[in-house]
């Protein structure tokens, strides 16, 4: 396993890259996991000349790119000077009844896959956006396979991994189409591509209500990314305890990790454990790096590399 941090923690500082990149190194952290999605990377901005800067910066600071994160791409839809993460901002979907917009997502992930390629990584994490509630599941779930197979018969011949982030479906018209386990292995089934794996966001996984080891020997060789978070329980309106999806500092909610990393040394999991702390981008990002990294490798360095 190999330590990473996201960049969409730093959302909102200046030339976010190249801060977010040195943050990371001075942490500890060997990895990155970068988000293709403004202000982090757009497709207008990228020209040759970026890629060759991205790659300098990779040089300079002596850090590998774990994942690529192409989950949202909002950037269709907000203007360039918002600088907030994209959060639940899925831009156009898999499950859009439009099919102009399922087309631009499926172009839009294969050029993520290319530039994924192109700073040398392997992993590419997407999403299936929103459930639309003027819509049947078996017309959603149909567009839903339907462009995952346009998108993993490119990346199988690039020897990418396109890995399906689930998650819960609390916000948004009807939650994310594909938002737990089992339903990620369905669509997974149902592509049938050795291309389509699952991005493991623990914190996700923990909200669905789901054991995560259990869920990580379930998914086995299908997890190719984890992503690490914390999260805690709070009351509802209705003094209900829930766990909220609210991304915490390691350490500092109710995860227990050394389960996680048991189960996953146990399935000869070999990819990248990422960081994601996107939500405090507007407090102090940089100390939770800090203080992640010496949280992890203190307790549970002996899992990483």
């Amino acid at each position: 396993m190999r330590l990473a941090f996201k960049v969409n923690a730093f959302a909102n500082r200046p030339d976010v890259l190249v801060h977010a990149a040195h943050t990371i190194k001075d942490a500890g952290f060997s990895g990155i996991g970068l988000v293709f999605d403004k202000p982090f990377l757009w497709l207008p901005n990228l020209k040759a000349d970026r890629i060759r800067q991205l790659r300098k910066l990779l040089q300079e600071t002596g850090l590998s790119v774990e994942s690529v994160s192409t989950c949202t791409a909002s950037g269709y839809w907000r203007p360039d000077d918002d600088f907030t993460p994209a959060g639940q901002r899925f831009g156009p979907s898999f499950t859009s009844r439009n099919s102009k917009e399922r087309e631009l997502r499926v172009r839009h992930t294969i050029k993520v896959i290319d530039f994924a390629q192109a700073v040398g990584c392997r992993y590419v994490d997407t999403s299936t956006g929103y459930q639309p509630q003027d819509m049947d599941v078996a017309t959603t779930w149909k567009y839903t396979r339907d462009c995952l197979r346009q998108i993993c018969d490119y990346a199988e011949k690039r020897c990418v991994s396109v890995n399906i982030e689930y998650e819960p479906g609390e916000f948004g018209p009807g939650g994310l189409f594909v938002g737990d386990a089992s339903t990620a292995m369905l669509m997974i089934a149902d592509v049938g591509s050795p291309a389509l794996g699952v991005n493991l966001d623990v914190g996700h996984s923990y909200v669905c209500g789901e054991d995560v080891p259990a869920t990580i020997r379930m998914l086995g060789e299908r997890v190719r990314v984890v992503e690490l978070d914390d999260i805690a329980s709070r009351r509802d309106e209705k003094g209900v305890m829930r766990r909220r999806h609210y991304h915490l500092v390691p350490g500092e909610g109710e995860i227990e990790y050394r389960p996680i990393f048991e189960a996953l040394r146990e399935i000869n999991f070999q990819g990248p454990v990422i960081v994601e702390l996107y939500s405090l981008f507007d407090k102090n990002p940089e100390d939770a790096c800090k203080k992640t990294f010496g949280y992890l490798a203190a307790n549970y360095g002996s899992f990483f590399k």
